[in-house]
């Protein structure tokens, strides 16, 4: 497997990230629909619509293994704790993954608040710090993994939002360690750039890679 930073820097072609939705059971078109898909990666999406799906991990191992593409899968903040979320990391690193994109996921409407609740004990920045930290081997109590994982760390970035906030948070998530950047579908350029201005005004130019969402209409 490959990691995003590693095809960045060794590829003369643009690289592409291809969202791919999990299915909601076994799916005998899996291995069709990922292979139709003319892209660099491919990243398995956290239960969109807040739906019930595959595991994005294990949806990203099958298609590696089914296919040979190059896969991401998406981890959130919302649903488990971090002793979860650690097992599950290192879950996927037994796997061989070693491309993960964390997001918040979306809160759950009031009337699903009814039967389904948040756990969000990370924060989006703290699980990518510590992820990071399982790459030296160390979990979240500070505490030795028998070995460290081998995560590439991606993050998002939110251009909807108020863009001064979105620049503070995104500087917090590069402290943190974030690798790479995958922001939400944009649908004009000044948006990006006034992002950026926005992102200079903190003395520090934002130099992580970062890959422009786009969305089909």
């Amino acid at each position: 497997m490959a990691k995003v930073t590693d095809i960045l820097n060794n590829s003369n072609e643009p690289v592409v990230i291809c969202d791919f939705s999990p299915p909601k059971g076994s799916d005998p078109y899996l291995q069709y629909n990922a292979e139709s898909l003319d892209a660099t990666f491919l990243c398995t999406a956290y239960s969109p619509g807040q739906s019930v799906r595959v595991d994005p991990a294990m949806l990203a191992y099958t298609i590696k293994k089914l296919t040979q593409k190059e896969v991401i899968f998406t981890l959130a903040t919302r649903d488990m704790n971090k002793l979860a979320i650690q097992n599950h990391l290192l879950g996927a690193n037994l796997l061989g993954l070693e491309n993960v994109l964390i997001v918040g996921g979306d809160a759950f409407s009031k009337s699903d608040s009814t039967s389904v609740k948040s756990v969000k004990d990370f924060t989006t920045t703290q699980l990518i710090a510590a992820t990071k930290s399982m790459n030296l081997g160390k979990d979240y109590r500070g505490r030795e993994l028998l070995s460290p994982t081998n995560f590439c760390v991606g993050a998002t970035i939110d251009l909807g939002n108020n863009l001064q906030k979105e620049s503070i948070l995104t500087h917090k998530k590069v402290t943190a360690g974030a690798d790479f950047f995958v922001t939400q579908p944009i649908y004009d350029t000044e948006t990006l750039e006034r992002f950026q201005d926005n992102y200079s005004l903190l003395n520090e130019r934002f130099t992580r890679p970062f890959f422009v969402g786009l969305q089909i209409l």
